[in-house]
């Protein structure tokens, strides 16, 4: 999967709603950013090796991101 800085913060403000997220797009690094495929195809690997992705957008922000946030600035 691949987020703009925008989505991630709309995910982010959605599970923490008082968050103040900012970014400020480098243009250097967006720039190689965007030299970059839109996507990968994996369809070889998902036929070859019966693979699959463990992680969507979703469930890295649900199973893993968002509870390490909350790990890291709920600690006493």
């Amino acid at each position: 999967f691949s987020l703009s800085a925008a989505q991630i913060r709309d995910r982010v403000l959605a599970a923490f709603p008082d968050a103040d997220v900012t970014f400020h797009p480098d243009v250097k690094r967006e720039a190689i950013i965007d030299s970059w495929p839109a996507d990968i195809d994996d369809s070889a690997a998902r036929m070859d090796w019966e693979w699959a992705p463990e992680y969507d957008a979703d469930r890295a922000f649900s199973d893993y991101l968002i509870p390490r946030i909350k790990e890291r600035y709920t600690r006493p």
